[in-house]
C-alpha cells in the first residue's frame, strides 16, 4: 500500500515522477527521528491545516516560543500556541481532530511536515498523535527569513474571506509566500484528513 494519497499520486504520474517518489516512500513514517527533532525544537512556526463542520479547509499560522512544538515521545509532541484572536483552529480540531502541519526553516530552505490527531488540552495547548512524519524536497521553497520577525501577535485578528482582496493580491504581487491547506477524502470513514500543501511565490 502506498504511503501516498490519491491527489499525491495524480499529480506524480503527471508529472512522471511516479516510480522516483515511490521509491523514496519508506522516509514517511509515523516516529519522529532525532533529525525532526531537532529541527522542531528550534522552529518559532508552523502553518496548521484543519477541516471545519462543513468540511472546508483552513489554514492557520502557529507562532511561539523557540520550543513551543515539544516532542514529548517517539510519536507525540505537545505544542503550546500564540494565536490571532478569532482564529477558526481550536472550533475546527473539535469538529475533527486531524491536523496537519508544515514547519519550515526559510533560512535554510528545510521543511517538515507532520500528519496525525490532536487532541486540545486547555485553552492553548493540544497534543498531537503523529502517523506521518517526514522531511520535504527544498526545491520550491524561496530563501527568506521570517521567524526572527516574529513578534507579539495579541492585537492582530483574523479576517475570513472567499476571494483574493486588495491587500493579498499586493501580497501575492511582492512574492511573499501563499499557504494553502488541503484534504484527503478517506473513504472508509466519509470524513477529511488534514494535509498542508505549500505554494510559494518567487
Amino acid at each position: 500500500m502506498s504511503q501516498f494519497h490519491e491527489g499525491e499520486i495524480a499529480v506524480q504520474t503527471q508529472a512522471g515522477v511516479r516510480k522516483e517518489a515511490e521509491s523514496i516512500s519508506h522516509v514517511i513514517n509515523p516516529l519522529i527521528q532525532p533529525k525532526a527533532e531537532e529541527f522542531l525544537a528550534v522552529r518559532r512556526m508552523a502553518i496548521a491545516s484543519t477541516i471545519d463542520a462543513r468540511g472546508r479547509c483552513w489554514a492557520s499560522l502557529l507562532t511561539g516560543k523557540v520550543g513551543f512544538m515539544e516532542v514529548v515521545g517517539e510519536t507525540e509532541i505537545v505544542i503550546t500556541l500564540d494565536l490571532i484572536s478569532g482564529d477558526r483552529f481550536y472550533n475546527n480540531l473539535a469538529h475533527n481532530p486531524n491536523l496537519g502541519l508544515l514547519t519550515i526553516d526559510f533560512l535554510r530552505r528545510r521543511r517538515l511536515r507532520l500528519n496525525g490527531i490532536a487532541t486540545l488540552q486547555g485553552n492553548n495547548k493540544i497534543h498531537l498523535k503523529t502517523r506521518q512524519v517526514f522531511f520535504n524536497c527544498p526545491k520550491y521553497i524561496t530563501q527568506r527569513d521570517f521567524e526572527s520577525q516574529i513578534g507579539d501577535r495579541s492585537g492582530f485578528n483574523s479576517a475570513v474571506s472567499f476571494a483574493l482582496n486588495p491587500i493579498n493580491k499586493i501580497g501575492l504581487l511582492k512574492q511573499i509566500p501563499f499557504l494553502l491547506p488541503a484534504i484527503i477524502p478517506k473513504k472508509e470513514q466519509m470524513h477529511p484528513i488534514a494535509v498542508v500543501i505549500l505554494v510559494l511565490f518567487g
